[in-house]
């Protein structure tokens, strides 16, 4: 299967531009967290388990992949499932409370928290 893949038909460019872009990403996480080693290593962590997987799949026999189609479709919802029944809300959006989104009417959006005062941004 691997082993018969003719590799001078590969998208080698592809793959660089995979790696380009994940390291733009894990530089503006980089950035944006102010250098917080956690967030970093957990994003290469991804960036590392995602071009595996992609590089993996990119070897496989699209035919292949498309017998599985009515497989993976079930494997999604039910994990789709999963998600509705155990999941739950994430640490980040925890803190904010109910926010919504008011349009003044000179144009400009502002946040406005759920007691009626304007958000700290």
């Amino acid at each position: 299967m691997i082993f018969e893949y003719n590799f001078r038909n590969y998208n080698f460019r592809l793959i660089l531009y995979m790696i380009a872009l994940s390291v733009l990403g894990v530089l503006v996480i980089r950035s944006a967290t102010n250098m917080d080693e956690s967030m970093v290593n957990r994003q290469i962590f991804g960036v590392v388990i995602g071009l595996t997987a992609a590089i993996g799949l990119s070897l496989l026999d699209y035919h292949r992949i498309m017998s599985l189609g009515g497989l993976v479709y079930a494997g999604c919802l039910a994990l789709l499932a999963a998600v509705f029944l155990w999941g739950k809300a994430g640490e980040l959006f925890e803190h904010l409370g109910k926010v919504q989104l008011v349009v003044v009417p000179h144009r400009a959006c502002h946040l406005v928290d759920g007691h009626g005062g304007l958000a700290q941004q």
